[in-house]
């Protein structure tokens, strides 16, 4: 009996020499698909979001798997979080500012600390890793969904799609439900307008239009608009004449309280209650990369059920903040700071509240007398140091290089919604390290081999 593994083997194979075998349909074809992809808006600055011919195959098995890994881990979250809201030290330890614990203890009307979430996760040799936890407002469901959508009329792909039975999940469709639902817990009981906030040249402005068209396709009055340009009139949030129910934050908290001066109406109506705002500011509790390093601090770990313990231990790399004490490591104390010192090789620093791959150095990557330069500066700074992950690679066919088969490594990022657990998955691929739009990374759209 074939196993999930070698179906998943079979179809690259077979993708791929259908690619091979119709080289001249396939140019033609994608260029058909970039073009489709400008007019759909899946492109970042000047560039489309996939330069690639093939999308991401996993096993129903593997997509259900993720799912339960990441059921295993929610309780792990929720207790960093319950810990913060009942200590104000584990604010300080996780490195929130001051201004970010006062719009943390603001409350926010419904239950979930991140509503809608994405967990960042590499495939190893034989499983997965998750490495970051974007919980903040995170890229990709609406160039997700429209980019698997796209790829169902790519030629060679419909051809395809005669020999294996293929699915998407799109993601809109959860994010909505996940608004109303916070919405409804927040107290609201009138159909809501919903409003993307965020600034207003952002270049993932894109994919805001492609989710505000999506809220009023369900018949949901939706705009984008700039957080600078509200008001609070009557005790409701307003931009121009739009009565705002719902504020879909896009906009991050670190920049949003830089600037909090011009933003002071949405501040306002968010801790008044006047605006339900999802995600809530408590989400940067669980952005910041030190969520990973409380993981693996004993005081959570020992508090956790067993299966959550593993599920952390398995799933989550060795994780802790760059300091100057002793710490566990494979059931032994060490002296942090000398063991980081001495395994460059295996480790990679991380600023504590950055995105888009800034600041991040591997160690496999840095000179022995520049990596002791990084630890002082990380001592200085809030930095996490976590160990390498034992990368899988996959060949994918690239547009930009005549069709030829790249290896790349695979950042699979599955969606995670409050009361739903995982539903879709995005993915990026990068010859680098860094696999993220910002830097330069490539995305495909995720399909199940069913």
């Amino acid at each position: 009996m074939e196993t999930d593994a070698t179906l998943v083997e079979r179809a690259i194979k077979d993708y791929h020499a259908l690619i091979s075998r119709n080289r001249a349909a396939a140019v033609e074809g994608f260029a058909e698909l970039q073009e489709l992809m400008r007019g759909a808006g899946l492109t970042y600055e000047d560039r489309v979001l996939c330069p690639f011919l093939r999308p991401l195959f996993l096993s129903r098995a593997e997509y259900i798997r993720i799912g339960e890994v990441v059921k295993l881990l929610k309780p792990a979250f929720d207790l960093v979080v319950s810990r913060a809201l009942a200590e104000n030290r584990w604010l300080e330890w996780l490195g929130l500012s001051e201004l970010e614990q006062q719009f943390f203890r603001y409350e926010p009307g419904f239950k979930a600390a991140s509503a809608t979430s994405r967990l960042d996760a590499f495939f190893t040799p034989t499983s997965f890793k998750f490495v970051e936890y974007n919980a903040e407002s995170p890229t990709g469901i609406g160039y997700g969904d429209v980019l698997a959508e796209l790829f169902l009329k790519f030629r060679p792909f419909k051809e395809f799609r005669r020999q294996y039975r293929t699915r998407f999940i799109p993601a809109r469709p959860a994010l909505l439900s996940t608004l109303l639902k916070s919405y409804a817990q927040w107290g609201g009981r009138n159909k809501p307008n919903i409003a993307i906030v965020d600034w207003e040249d952002e270049p993932t402005r894109s994919e805001f239009e492609i989710l505000s068209a999506y809220f009023k396709s369900q018949g949901f009055k939706s705009i984008i608009c700039d957080p600078r340009h509200l008001a609070v009139r009557k005790g409701r949030l307003y931009h121009r004449d739009f009565r705002i129910d719902i504020v879909y934050r896009r906009v991050l908290v670190h920049q949003f309280l830089s600037r909090l001066a011009e933003c002071l109406p949405l501040a306002e109506a968010y801790r008044d209650r006047q605006v339900c705002v999802v995600n809530s500011f408590r989400t940067k509790v669980l952005h910041k990369k030190a969520v990973f390093a409380a993981l693996h601090e004993d005081v959570i770990l020992d508090s956790l059920k067993p299966e959550t313990r593993q599920a952390v231990l398995e799933h989550i790399p060795w994780t802790r903040k760059v300091e100057d004490r002793r710490v566990k490591l494979n059931g032994r104390e060490i002296e942090l700071l000398a063991y980081v010192e001495g395994n460059r090789r295996k480790l990679v620093l991380k600023p504590n509240d950055e995105y888009g791959g800034r600041g991040i150095v591997m160690g496999w990557e840095t000179e022995q007398d520049a990596w002791n330069q990084h630890i002082r500066k990380a001592m200085d700074g809030g930095y996490v140091v976590q160990h390498r992950v034992d990368v899988r690679r996959e060949s994918f066919p690239d547009a930009r290089e005549n069709l030829r088969l790249k290896e790349m490594m695979v950042d699979m990022d599955p969606f995670v919604f409050a009361g739903k657990g995982v539903v879709g998955v995005l993915t990026r691929l990068s010859s680098s390290a860094l696999c993220n739009v910002t830097s330069g990374g490539g995305q495909v759209p995720t399909f199940i081999l069913d």
